[in-house]
């Protein structure tokens, strides 16, 4: 199903449907505390869930700053758009349907991707041939990369939308994969219009790295109006004018969910500072976040590693 008609098809979904989320009027909503942010902020996750507004406050950073390294470390970008809406596939409880996302990403990095590391650890059936699945004959060779937000509309209430990296090869059983679990996972009836995606493979870095920046700018737009940040020499910006968000048309709720966002860990801060990696907006270079300057740096980057790798066998 396009994606255009999917949003056409959306039942009618209340809040009162939902016993986890509290609705509010969109028009004349104050959260009434001024969202200033200077620093990292805490994130309740696990059992200490509690229910927060469905706007996005350090989540864009932390999602840029993701989607920065994805590209200067591994030269990938984030090419596959899927939305997935609680009603859709048959949950009443979207508490119930957030927990199951980190699950529905393990088992697609277990049965499609990652298959290089997978192809070099040794075989534990002492020698054995490996049952083969029908999943096993398209493996993708690099991890399971994705990030995610989650977000609430008055039209077809609590959703996730979700970017992930998905070789063109691939595509078909990605879709039927997500599809097969999650229609497994439903305690309901999983409809249609339950999941949607969006697939586009460009053929230039360039045209890649814009489609990219493309889907970021979508998935933050319930980015709050007043959270503020500091750039170089301490000017003040808010997050829309750094991040540039699609205009927000999102009903700002409060939902009972650990975070509003979810980041694959091989893209999270820890790995970030392993690598040595420092994004343009960690940097407070605020004008440069969407100037592709990752790519370069990746190329150059391997372009060391082949040089090096050719000197080394001329010494041998």
């Amino acid at each position: 199903m396009a994606y255009q008609d999917r949003l056409q098809d959306f039942p009618s979904v209340s809040s009162a449907d939902y016993g986890s989320v509290v609705e509010v009027d969109f028009d004349s909503f104050e959260p009434g505390f001024a969202m200033e942010l200077y620093c990292s902020m805490p994130v309740a996750t696990g059992k200490h869930a509690r229910h927060r507004w469905t706007l996005l406050v350090d989540e864009p950073r932390r999602l840029y700053n993701a989607m920065s390294f994805l590209t200067w470390q591994t030269g990938l970008y984030f090419n596959v758009h899927v939305t997935l809406t609680a009603s859709s596939l048959g949950f009443a409880d979207c508490k119930e349907f957030l927990t199951l996302m980190p699950h529905w990403h393990k088992e697609l990095n277990r049965c499609l991707f990652d298959g290089s590391r997978k192809a070099a650890r040794p075989d534990r059936q002492g020698g054995r041939a490996h049952r083969v699945s029908r999943c096993d004959l398209v493996r993708v060779d690099h991890p399971h990369y994705w990030m995610g937000v989650v977000e609430y509309a008055r039209d077809h209430g609590v959703h996730m939308h979700v970017l992930c990296v998905v070789p063109k090869y691939a595509v078909k059983a990605f879709e039927e994969k997500t599809w097969s679990w999650w229609r497994l996972k439903s305690p309901g009836i999983a409809q249609a219009n339950g999941i949607a995606f969006r697939t586009r493979h460009p053929s230039s870095a360039e045209r890649r790295y814009d489609r990219q920046v493309e889907l970021f700018r979508y998935i933050i737009k319930t980015t709050g109006e007043n959270v503020v940040m500091r750039g170089q020499k301490d000017p003040i910006y808010t997050a829309r004018e750094i991040f540039k968000p699609y205009p927000n048309d999102c009903t700002p709720v409060r939902i009972e969910a650990g975070q509003l966002c979810g980041i694959t860990h091989r893209l999270n801060e820890a790995e970030q500072k392993r690598a040595g990696f420092v994004s343009r907006y960690d940097d407070g270079r605020f004008e440069e976040i969407y100037s592709g300057w990752e790519v370069g740096e990746c190329e150059r980057r391997e372009a060391r590693k082949r040089r090096d790798m050719l000197l080394e066998t001329l010494q041998i």
